[in-house]
């Protein structure tokens, strides 16, 4: 089993949900790049609180979806 690095919220969830329906109807994405995109907004996600030291999304970071 893979180890958390971070614990995601409902928010996050939403938040990620969002963005990968936004990014499929607006740049018409095709269903077999589905996944590698949704691993890319995760990525995204994951990267910034890295960066950031924090586990929690905060307003400034959330504007960026």
């Amino acid at each position: 089993m893979a180890e958390l690095l971070f614990d995601v919220s409902a928010f996050d969830c939403a938040i990620l949900r969002a963005a990968f329906i936004k990014s499929v109807m607006e740049d018409n994405v095709p269903e077999k790049r589905w996944r590698a995109l949704a691993a890319s907004l995760v990525r995204d996600l994951t990267d910034r609180r890295r960066r950031a030291g924090s586990a929690r999304l905060d307003h400034a970071q959330v504007a960026i979806f």
